[in-house]
């Protein structure tokens, strides 16, 4: 079964240009995706901890997806970068 839950909570440090992911994993195997709007992967990683540093300075400026997988749980959260 697939579940999809907003139960994460994303904050963008522009100066930095890191975007900040809160979500506790629930499996040992979570992970996250962000994506383009038209679904191409950008960047990928595991999440281990509740709070996740992503850096974006290699991102333009526009609309992205944020997809978290973990477990049976699929997660997404849209987000834009604006500098």
């Amino acid at each position: 079964m697939i579940g999809t839950e907003n139960e994460v909570t994303v904050a963008i440090s522009y100066c930095k240009s890191f975007l900040y992911l809160n979500y506790t994993p629930q499996t040992d195997r979570t992970v996250y995706d962000i994506c383009s709007m038209n679904g191409r992967i950008l960047k990928t990683d595991k999440i281990s901890e509740s709070i996740t540093e992503v850096d974006i300075s290699g991102l333009e400026n526009s609309k992205y997806v944020l997809l978290i997988l973990d477990g049976d749980r699929v997660i997404n959260q849209e987000f834009t970068v604006m500098r």
